[in-house]
């Protein structure tokens, strides 16, 4: 794939804004509102009841809270460093 450049996530507060960046990406290239309005989305996963492969307990780690969670990928950070 063209463009596409590997890099080492060695730093937890990178690693959050990796996952903001992967959850708000879709909307800020616009085919949607909100993290939540994407289907195919993570960003749901991590509020459903609903059995997933994802690892709800080890994201919310770097956030805190839900609620943390849920601010930070409704803020866009001024700075996010995967542009």
């Amino acid at each position: 794939m063209r463009g596409f450049k590997r890099t080492e996530v060695n730093d937890e507060n990178y690693l959050q804004i990796l996952i903001y960046f992967i959850h708000c990406n879709p909307v800020e290239g616009g085919p949607c509102n909100s993290p939540g309005n994407w289907q195919r989305s993570s960003f749901r996963a991590i509020f459903s009841d609903r059995h997933t492969q994802l690892r709800r307990k080890e994201v919310l780690v770097y956030f805190d809270t839900l609620e943390n969670f849920l601010y930070m990928n409704s803020h866009r950070p001024k700075l996010t460093g995967v542009e």
